[in-house]
């Protein structure tokens, strides 16, 4: 027996189709998205499950599940959709006895939680999974989803390592109608960034000496010594700024440190009253932000080696 992955996430705005499911090709194998409940277009829904099978091991069925949830949070950010991968929490529950009773679930037939997130069950057609919905409307062109899953094909390596929990939290600004909690997410994506950064070699050298100095000249003073503990403890952390300084200079974006100063010093305004923008300008502000943040964030993913969509050019600047 082998196995199938199913990959249930919560996208940003449908699809523009009248068409159930569509197929595309991830590493050479068959990826068939669809509309969840599956009796839906996918015009009129936001769930959808992406099915792969074939999998001769459960290990081998996780690893692609993997690079597919990679694959759909880069294209659905390249594309600004957004996309909630979903933690692999059951998003209903039903009583398998009760189902049983009722005839609704076979003597062979086995239940399977309606996983938000990945799933690896057995490749046959005993799977059963039960839901319960409800309704809520902007679509999006399938065409350009496929299209750039497509892309990904050309990509070495499709799994970047510090963009990973940027590209999330930017496909969660895509999705989110608030505008200030657009900007909020798109920031907090890059600083999250450049909390990877630290002191170099000779800056640590520094401020070690720095702190000897204090100590030396400071016996006997209780307000040297406390500073010289201080520069120990707490100068060796970046601040956020000089964290996604570091960024924007590996990066090749070294000129953009003023823009993000720009963009950062109207979203402390807002939040700390001081500055004052109509509905019409902070909603500009948001998309000024998540542009600027997503530009940084995609290009960390191409320094790690993805393919970005071509999509994304149009969404966020030229790469």
């Amino acid at each position: 027996m082998g196995f199938r992955i199913r990959l249930k996430v919560r996208l940003g705005k449908p699809f523009t189709s009248n068409e159930t499911n569509l197929s595309f090709l991830l590493s050479e194998r068959e990826v068939v998205l669809k509309s969840w409940p599956p009796d839906r277009p996918l015009k009129e829904v936001v769930w959808v499950t992406l099915v792969a099978k074939g999998f001769e091991t459960n290990e081998e069925a996780a690893a692609f599940g993997e690079h597919l949830k990679t694959s759909v949070a880069i294209v659905c950010l390249a594309t600004k959709q957004g996309v909630d991968m979903g933690e692999g929490n059951p998003t209903s529950s039903v009583n398998e006895a009760w189902l049983r009773e009722q005839g609704a679930l076979g003597q062979r037939e086995r239940l399977v939680d309606d996983i938000h997130g990945l799933t690896v069950v057995p490749d046959d057609d005993l799977n059963k999974i039960m839901h319960i919905s409800g309704k809520g409307s902007v679509t999006a062109a399938p065409g350009l989803f496929v299209e750039s899953m497509h892309e990904l094909e050309k990509s070495p390596s499709n799994q970047p390592k510090r963009a990973i929990l940027g590209v999330h939290l930017l496909n969660f600004a895509c999705m989110n109608p608030e505008a200030l909690a657009k900007a909020v997410l798109a920031f907090s994506a890059v600083e999250e960034l450049g909390q990877g950064e630290g002191w170099s070699e000779k800056q640590r050298a520094l401020i070690n000496e720095l702190a000897s100095q204090l100590e030396e000249s400071g016996a006997g003073d209780v307000e040297k010594l406390e500073i010289a503990d201080g520069l120990r403890r707490s100068f060796f952390r970046l601040s956020l700024r000089q964290g996604v300084k570091r960024v924007l200079e590996e990066l090749g974006l070294a000129d953009q440190i003023r823009e993000w100063d720009r963009l950062y010093s109207i979203r402390s305004g807002l939040f700390h009253g001081t500055t004052q923008l109509s509905a019409t300008e902070t909603s500009k502000f948001a998309n000024e932000a998540l542009d600027f943040c997503g530009r940084i964030i995609l290009l960390k993913a191409r320094q790690e080696g993805v393919q970005i969509p071509e999509i994304a050019n149009s969404n966020f600047g030229d790469f």
